[in-house]
């Protein structure tokens, strides 16, 4: 009896356990299963702009100030809708090593990393060295700073919103020869900065075309010109506005009476924070006339001052930067085009960027058959010396 008794409780709870592995899946595992799908979606969801900057070296303040107008539109915009999904818009920032190959490693990782367009750079030298690498992956280069004529000539995926080298160089002679009444200039390069050679001998070329006549001065380190500039009443200077105080010294300890005007890299309030009450005026070109009244720029402002880390960034200061805007303009445009297209697909969003007419902070922004605003225009400069704040005169 005893063991009919245990035979049955065996049966019994053998039953038990066959019932409960056997049991209907819970509600729960249907709620995770739902979970991991929709993260699974928000994951694929995501669109990435590829931020090329190098924040350091010659260019590091103005390739800051370009990432600071990024950070800023993405707050503006930090997600689109493509056929009835949303889509978050992430900035990807190109991190450069020690190593001598740092660029196009750089580049590499941001293709690796699924990036739908290039933004940048500040310093289209170092941009020259990697377009291969983003027209062979099929990603778009939006270059909002300058462009230079060799990168224009040689790829047909780099859309450029303002002036190229040459034009630039062509710009500067025409406002120095008409509306600074220069006639003989001293050209500073820097040795091994693509972007001050080049426009150093563009600028040469098109001043003596006016009639004017023109030096070049080249330096690898330091700069030490003061006993070269008597009798000029200009210095060109297309180089890195960290070497605008140096500059601004020497013109002072030679006693000069000369203006200088820089390039399109001095259009920050950054470039006079080292010198105070300069004797002579300060000129610089610029890409574009931005309203400094307007209401972007009063937010823009405000959004750098309420942040301590963003206004380190900026150079210690809130002012918007002609390059904060142009990038600005840059990711709403690219964020328009995809929106437009429909798709998160390259070849798709190249198309739409390639028709596109778009009126941002900066103007009108529409490209030609070769890439190039139809819109791009410049501007002249002159720094209030006291603030050291550049406004068109």
């Amino acid at each position: 009896m005893k063991k009919i008794i245990a035979m049955t409780l065996v049966l019994i709870l053998l039953f038990t356990l066959v019932s409960c592995k056997s049991s209907p899946v819970s509600d729960n595992t249907n709620e995770t299963e739902e979970i991991n799908s929709a993260t699974q979606q928000e994951q694929s969801n995501i669109i990435k702009i590829g931020v090329f900057e190098k924040q350091t070296g010659d260019y590091a303040i103005g390739s800051k100030q370009s990432i600071l107008g990024l950070k800023y539109a993405n707050e503006v915009l930090p997600e689109i809708e493509i056929s009835d999904e949303t889509y978050k818009i992430k900035l990807d920032v190109a991190e450069f090593s020690a190593s001598d190959d740092s660029v196009r490693q750089a580049a590499q990782k941001l293709v690796s990393d699924g990036v739908s367009v290039i933004i940048g750079s500040f310093d289209n030298g170092i941009l020259s060295e990697v377009c291969d690498i983003f027209e062979s992956a099929g990603i778009p280069v939006i270059c909002p700073s300058g462009c230079s004529v060799k990168i224009l000539e040689n790829y047909k995926t780099v859309f450029s919103f303002t002036k190229d080298d040459f034009e630039q160089a062509q710009e500067s002679a025409k406002y120095a020869f008409d509306n600074i009444m220069a006639r003989k200039a001293v050209v500073i390069s820097k040795l091994g900065d693509y972007i001050s050679q080049t426009e150093a001998l563009y600028f040469k070329e098109c001043f003596e075309a006016l009639g004017a006549s023109a030096k070049i001065l080249t330096f690898e380190d330091e700069i030490n010109f003061a006993y070269e500039i008597s009798g000029y009443d200009l210095i060109y200077a297309p180089v890195s506005q960290y070497y605008a105080s140096d500059i601004i010294n020497e013109c002072e300890s030679a006693n000069a009476k000369i203006s200088i005007l820089g390039g399109s890299a001095w259009d920050s309030a950054a470039t006079l924070e080292k010198n105070e009450n300069v004797a002579f005026p300060v000129y610089t070109y610029s890409h574009c006339g931005i309203d400094t009244s307007s209401q972007f720029i009063t937010d823009f402002s405000a959004w750098i001052s309420n942040d301590k880390d963003l206004e380190y960034m900026n150079s210690g200061n809130s002012n918007a930067a002609t390059a904060s805007v142009l990038s600005y303009d840059a990711y709403m445009l690219f964020a328009n085009s995809v929106v437009n297209a429909g798709s998160v697909q390259t070849q798709d969003i190249i198309s739409q960027i390639k028709k596109i007419e778009y009126s941002g902070e900066t103007g009108k922004i529409s490209f030609d058959e070769n890439a190039r605003n139809k819109f791009r225009t410049s501007a002249l400069k002159k720094a209030d010396t006291y603030t050291g704040i550049f406004a068109i005169k």
